[in-house]
């Protein structure tokens, strides 16, 4: 088939309004509310739920522009975001549960800290979601005779999970995105050190001061850790790593994003109507081999010590195909950039002479990413920005610094706004750490995050 002849039947975002949104917005409140309200009905039927809001998508948008529209939408979703989506999210899953770092130390407050700080630095080296997969087993292993360790997950949240890949193009999605638009490798070191630093130091600090006040108060956490309470079986000196290999196959797997994202073969072929690259279609299948080789690689007992469990990959597999599936009118509306109901919002980023508000950018940009994919946010107010490069590395510099640290940091205010945080909550459930609900996570990140986040917006100006 040529691939000339290949019709996209997108839907026109500039004629969508605010009703398309609906069920997005009814998704993240299905997500916020009745885990908190209605457990056992969440616990039990959060798939079907997931369903029910896709189909209030899928059906209305062939109702109004076509089958042919609403198939091309929905196989562009599954096929080019949501499958690629879950093959690197469950590859990192996978390979990261087969590595078992055991920690004989006190759980301490320093120890608990020197993790979530090592894991805050090493997430701008192999990403977030592989800094966050890596370390929050030892790091709930470590804990998991402490009665309150609820802030311990959702400090390494908003730092490893988040916060902690800003320093480097690897580092986060839209980070990567702007090195593939031309903005410089190391750009983001040099211009979002300070506001990783305005980040960073305050919210360590917190947190020992927190973890102090909750450790001092349990008699336990008096004690040393032994191989019973804090280590999986096994005698572990001070610290142990089972399941090197798959150390390997994290870079292997680094090493395969870099390559596809960066060497283009103009190879491309169609798959159920849908354009796909040959480089895009190798990742692809190299993250399902790769994590075969973990899995036949690994000991099994390694895994077992790890308390491994497929449970939240497939809470992850079954509530973000309902997101990926709602989000698709909201992304072609935000796509329309000036054109559609969303232009109001859009226009507040410039003052009347037309330049750049800089603090504005920040905060748009930054809440947007915390309940859409992050990624596509940066790319729309990239281009609204102007789109060039150069002139943003140079006059519009500040600007540039703005939408990135938006979309990196505030990821960290909603469960959903950056791919590990809701895998790491899920992980953290089902090794029986109570998680805030929802709405009392948007409630701690409101606390600790906003007033830094105004201090940044503060020094972007």
């Amino acid at each position: 088939m040529n691939l000339l002849s290949i019709k996209q039947y997108n839907v026109p975002g500039d004629e969508l309004g605010l009703i398309w949104v609906l069920p997005f917005v009814g998704m993240l409140l299905s997500i916020a509310v009745l885990p908190m309200v209605c457990p056992n009905l969440w616990s039990k039927q959060f798939g079907r739920i997931s369903v029910f809001w896709s189909a209030a998508i899928i059906l209305p948008m062939g109702c109004a522009y076509g089958l042919e529209v609403m198939y091309y939408e929905l196989l562009h979703a599954v096929l080019k975001e949501y499958i690629p989506f879950i093959l690197f999210a469950g590859s990192l899953f996978t390979i990261t549960g087969g590595i078992n770092i055991g920690l004989k130390v006190d759980s301490s407050p320093i120890a608990n800290t020197l993790i979530i700080t090592a894991g805050t630095v090493l997430a701008s080296v192999i990403g977030t979601t592989g800094a966050a997969m890596l370390l929050i087993r030892p790091l709930i292993r470590l804990n998991q005779h402490r009665k309150t360790k609820t802030h311990i997950v959702v400090f390494f949240i908003f730092l490893v999970c988040n916060i902690g890949g800003s320093l480097t193009a690897l580092g986060d999605p839209p980070l990567f995105l702007g090195y593939l638009m031309g903005i410089n490798f190391f750009w983001t070191t040099k211009n979002l050190l300070l506001p990783f630093v305005i980040m960073t130091v305050p919210l360590i600090i917190i947190f020992f001061n927190i973890d102090s006040f909750f450790h001092n108060k349990e008699e336990s956490s008096k004690k040393k850790c032994s191989t019973s309470d804090c280590c999986a079986e096994g005698i572990y000196s001070k610290i142990n790593i089972d399941g090197k290999i798959n150390f390997l196959l994290l870079i292997m797997m680094i090493v395969a994003i870099l390559l596809s994202s960066n060497y283009n073969t103009d190879i491309k072929f169609v798959l159920l109507g849908i354009c796909v690259t040959l480089e895009e279609t190798l990742r692809n299948v190299f993250f399902i081999i790769i994590s075969l080789l973990s899995l036949r690689l690994t000991p099994k007992k390694t895994r077992e010590n790890n308390y491994f469990s497929w449970h939240p990959l497939s809470e992850i597999v079954k509530i973000f195909s309902g997101i990926f599936i709602t989000i698709v009118p909201v992304i072609s509306i935000l796509n329309t950039s000036l054109k559609g109901f969303l232009s109001k919002i859009i226009h507040v980023t410039t003052d009347i002479s037309g330049e750049p508000i800089n603090h504005i950018y920040f905060w748009i940009t930054g809440m947007l990413s915390a309940l859409l994919d992050n990624a596509p946010t940066y790319l729309v107010f990239f281009h609204i920005a102007g789109g060039n490069p150069d002139e943003l590395m140079g006059p519009l510099n500040n600007t540039l610094i703005a939408i990135s640290a938006g979309s990196v940091f505030m990821g960290a205010l909603t469960y959903i706004g950056n791919a590990p945080n809701f895998m790491v909550k899920s992980i953290a459930e089902s090794q029986k750490v109570v998680m805030p609900s929802f709405a009392m996570y948007i409630l701690w990140s409101i606390l600790f995050l906003v007033p830094l986040f105004l201090l940044v917006s503060y020094t972007i100006q």
